[in-house]
């Protein structure tokens, strides 16, 4: 029943998406920058104010290769149980929400309109 629910909201978003051109991602910088591991680590805190201000087109990229990417032909930058890479991210924008297909590493969209309300509490 818990995997119904992603499906069936999947479904609607399909249902009632119309196509439009997916908004361009960088190539992620996979292997530059960055700080270290333990430095990254020790800085991590929770922010509960947000800017109005979009990401990048790049910093959007690299944080969905970061979240579920494809860093080798079969595997994916996460574990997932008995390597079944079940899960999807969606990105809600103001022109939609838009389905990341991490072996192509770009956004198709699934529903143009602004969806981001239903997901603005915590």
């Amino acid at each position: 029943t818990k995997r119904f629910i992603p499906v069936l909201a999947a479904c609607l978003f399909l249902m009632v998406g119309t196509a439009q051109a997916a908004p361009p991602l960088h190539s992620p910088s996979r292997y530059q920058g960055g700080k270290p591991l333990m430095q990254t680590l020790s800085g991590r805190a929770t922010n509960r104010s947000f800017t109005a201000k979009p990401l990048s087109d790049k910093l959007l990229g690299d944080l969905l290769w970061a979240a579920y990417g494809v860093n080798r032909p079969t595997e994916r930058t996460i574990p997932t149980a008995q390597n079944r890479q079940d899960l999807e991210i969606y990105v809600l924008r103001s022109d939609g929400a838009w389905l990341y297909d991490a072996p192509k590493h770009s956004l198709e969209q699934v529903s143009s309109s602004d969806l981001r309300n239903f997901l603005a509490g915590q």
